[in-house]
């Protein structure tokens, strides 16, 4: 934007995101079909709906992170009806907290983003906006009295415009360093990772396979690897009771 305009205005204010990563717009139309529409379409048999309604106006809203149900650790992926059809929380269509859902099990294992986003070049504000906006991990390590199971905002403010709006608005601050602010969020600095079996994902899905089989399938871990895992997971447990017990010890 400030390379086409060559100029500022005062009527601009520059905004961007710290992004984890944009998944692939074919993958989720798949999913789609593949999932979100013949429930709906059922929802619609249930409710006597008129045969010659299309799914999508049955469609009020979907959320990728929506906090109603469970809050910000345990966000959902939720489906809604529009009200014309459920009302309350029956139009509540799909619900599932996101480790749950397969798509979002997939978008979170960095399986199906855009190829662009392994090696984004909008990094450590080199957009040069006013102001950035993410979501605060680490607040709870950081400031535990300002968390809020609801979720609570970063912004970053770089330029004296950004802070002259910032001061405006309605909401509760607390200010906090840059170093502590990026701290929780490597996706300041860092592109995502591809999925080591990101191919292997590509090639069942060109083939027509549903995508909730083949994340199931991608990220399925074998039992001796969940066994490791857990045989690591006692043996650090067990260590930190000894390093505590010493530490303990020496204080005494």
């Amino acid at each position: 934007m400030h390379r086409y305009l060559r100029k500022d205005y005062n009527n601009l204010l520059t905004l961007d995101f710290i992004c984890h990563g944009v998944p692939s717009p074919g993958v989720w139309r798949c999913y789609l079909q593949e999932e979100v529409y013949p429930s709906a379409q059922r929802a619609a048999k249930k409710i006597q709906s008129p045969s010659s309604l299309s799914t999508m106006p049955l469609l009020e809203s979907i959320a990728f992170r929506d906090k109603k149900m469970a809050g910000w650790e345990k966000f959902s992926f939720v489906v809604r009806l529009k009200s014309a059809f459920k009302v309350g929380k029956n139009s509540v269509l799909l619900s599932d907290i996101h480790y749950e859902n397969p798509y979002m099990r997939g978008f979170l294992a960095d399986i199906y983003l855009r190829p662009s986003c392994y090696h984004c070049k909008a990094k450590s504000g080199s957009g040069h906006s006013d102001i950035t906006v993410a979501d605060f991990w680490g607040v709870r390590q950081i400031m535990p009295d300002f968390y809020d199971d609801k979720g609570v905002g970063l912004v970053l403010i770089s330029t004296e415009k950004g802070k002259a709006i910032f001061d405006t608005l309605p909401i509760e601050v607390r200010k906090t360093s840059f170093k502590e602010a990026i701290s929780f969020n490597p996706a300041y600095t860092k592109s995502a990772l591809p999925h080591r079996k990101r191919a292997a994902f590509y090639k069942e899905f060109n083939e027509g396979i549903p995508v909730a089989i083949i994340v199931e399938k991608v990220l399925c871990v074998p039992k001796h690897v969940r066994y490791i895992q857990r045989v690591k997971g006692v043996l650090k447990h067990i260590l930190s009771g000894v390093l505590d017990f010493f530490s303990f010890s020496r204080t005494v």
